[in-house]
């Protein structure tokens, strides 16, 4: 039988629990960042006023083969490619 004082027994509970505290902060902060990044998937900003808004709800027609989507700002009615290069 393995013996453990008291005042260890203390810190492995102890140790245990910061482990454990600090395990379930990453994983909060792991979920915050990836709904962060989904969130912004389909953000655009307009190159002409600046307003930022969803892609989804402004998308011009559909895309045809070798063309890069195309969404109109909301504020300014610009046609603003939603590429890599307009994301948030």
């Amino acid at each position: 039988m393995i013996q453990v004082t008291l005042g260890n027994l203390i810190q492995i509970m102890m140790l245990g629990g910061i482990i454990l505290v600090i395990g379930w902060w990453l994983l909060a902060l792991w979920g915050d960042n990836r709904a962060e990044r989904r969130r912004r998937a389909g953000m655009v900003r307009c190159r002409l006023c600046g307003c930022r808004y969803t892609d989804t709800e402004h998308a011009v027609g559909p895309v045809k083969a070798g063309e890069s989507p195309v969404s109109r700002c909301p504020s300014c009615r610009n046609l603003n490619e939603t590429g890599l290069g307009s994301m948030i």
